[in-house]
């Protein structure tokens, strides 16, 4: 993550703002309180994390025309194309973190990643644990 995101803010954006970049640009009439759930963001980390991206130029936000007291969010051609830009190096490091696995690494990998996002999903529901001892 940290090459990734090194090589992210060369293209100008880093791999934390993409995120969030990613969710405005793919939820219709995004809204703060859109992404901070996507991302379960706190309200003030998202305000500050969007307040950025509209001062470089990469979001803007109009009002709502179903809520006048809401802002949607939308990226600008800027932030369209930095996205993209950073997109490209973001898939060229995965590959070639993920091209130096062997066959039948990968598919093991993926079976291994999915039972922990189970195990993350069950704590975050607060289901009981089945710790040993």
């Amino acid at each position: 993550m940290r090459i990734e995101d090194r090589l992210m803010r060369e293209k100008g954006v880093s791999l934390a703002q993409s995120r969030l970049m990613e969710v405005i640009q793919h939820t219709s009439r995004a809204r703060w309180s859109d992404i901070a759930t996507a991302l379960g963001y706190s309200p003030r980390t998202i305000t500050e994390a969007l307040d950025a991206l509209e001062r470089d130029g990469l979001i803007t936000r109009t009002p709502d025309p179903a809520d006048r007291r809401a802002k949607t969010l939308r990226l600008t051609k800027k932030g369209t194309h930095d996205l993209a830009e950073a997109q490209v190096v973001r898939d060229q490091v995965r590959a070639t973190m993920f091209g130096a696995l062997i066959d039948g690494e990968k598919d093991k990998l993926v079976k291994m990643l999915q039972r922990m996002r189970e195990a993350v999903q069950a704590i975050d529901a607060e289901e009981p644990l089945d710790l040993p001892g």
